[in-house]
């Protein structure tokens, strides 16, 4: 067994956020198809053992609908078209976990991009050569960017879309841009490439980049309410000796099973390791540093809180060494940021450096 579940909690969490109906908005035909919800999953050959059907009833009008609740079915097997040793139960906690893995992924890769901005601005900062206009050219070669009226937000040559919050920055900066000025409207896929197209122009790597299609994944997902545990195998495959060496450091070259199997396999887990990497190549916060422990040591135990449903692994396996990959993934990431001497060299300590 790769973890223990002793004091995992038999009382189910309710996570997601509360749809409160008004009175008088359920009727016959509401009531119908909550029943016929319920019917469709017992079709299916999920049970209703450790939540009742009442119960299960309120969960689907208030919290969640059945086509988002029963993707996280896949990770079951079935036998002439009906999962084995599913319950209910397990699908609410698996969309519990998915939100907290949503939430904690959102912020990873918000505090990353932020940090990215701090260090594109150091070496910005100390480049002598240029100003923030000249890169803002380099970076932005056909103006997609550039506003000239506004024409500009149909033009499809463009990449600006109007919005109340960024117009009057938009009319004011952007007819002749700084660099600076473009981060406020870049996405992160834009601002990822200004970075790469920078340090090329400088003759300088930068590891951080190596993990960018993984940022981008998470927080595309995070931001999209995308179900991240829904069994998705590795279909992206740059080379992973540059996680691993992370990992090796991470774990101190004990790397606990089944995480490095499962991060050649799994997507989530790939992408999952590849941004609590980012981070830790990009922040120099201490604070910043401190909450992503304790939020990666948050998610951790709300994975551990009722393991019991997937341990023994007998009707989902790569379910259940997804889980405890991700767990011990959050609990080496929360232990490296706590220590109080960290290396200032290595895998998991770097700044650009001429090529």
């Amino acid at each position: 067994m790769w973890f223990s579940t002793d004091g995992a909690a038999s009382v189910l969490p309710m996570d997601a956020p509360l749809v409160y109906l008004e009175e008088g908005f359920t009727s016959s035909l509401y009531e119908q198809s909550l029943d016929d919800q319920i019917q469709n999953l017992k079709n299916d050959g999920v049970r209703f053992t450790i939540i009742n059907e009442a119960r299960a009833k309120e969960y689907l009008s208030q919290r969640i609908n059945l086509f988002k609740l029963k993707r996280f079915a896949i990770n079951y097997r079935q036998i002439d078209g009906r999962y084995e040793g599913l319950d209910f139960a397990y699908l609410v906690d698996l969309a519990s976990i998915d939100y907290q893995i949503r939430l904690f992924c959102g912020y990873i890769a918000g505090r990353v991009e932020h940090d990215l901005k701090l260090r594109f601005n150091h070496l910005l900062m100390i480049d002598a050569a240029h100003d923030g206009f000249d890169i803002a050219r380099l970076i932005d070669r056909d103006a997609e960017f550039v506003f000239n009226d506004d024409s500009d937000y149909q033009n499809k040559k463009k990449r600006l879309s109007y919005s109340p919050y960024t117009d009057s920055y938009i009319r004011h900066y952007l007819p002749d841009p700084e660099i600076w000025n473009l981060w406020e409207i870049f996405d992160l896929s834009s601002l990822f490439k200004a970075y790469e197209i920078y340090l090329g122009s400088i003759h300088q790597k930068d590891r951080l980049t190596k993990f960018f299609g993984s940022i981008r994944r998470l927080r595309n997902a995070a931001a999209h309410n995308t179900c991240l545990l829904i069994g998705t195998p590795r279909r992206t495959a740059p080379p992973t000796e540059q996680l691993y060496s992370c990992l090796r450091t991470l774990f101190k070259n004990q790397i606990p099973q089944p995480v490095g199997s499962v991060t050649q396999k799994s997507q989530l887990a790939y992408d999952f390791a590849s941004l609590l990497v980012a981070f830790l190549l990009a922040s120099q916060s201490g604070d910043s540093q401190q909450h992503a422990a304790e939020a990666a040591t948050q998610l951790s135990k709300r994975i551990r809180r009722n393991i019991k449903f997937y341990v023994p692994k007998t009707y989902c396996p790569e379910l259940t060494a997804l889980l405890v990959t991700i767990s011990h993934l959050c609990d080496g990431f929360a232990n490296y940021l706590q220590e109080s001497s960290r290396p200032k060299s290595g895998t998991l300590y770097y700044v650009p450096r001429k090529e």
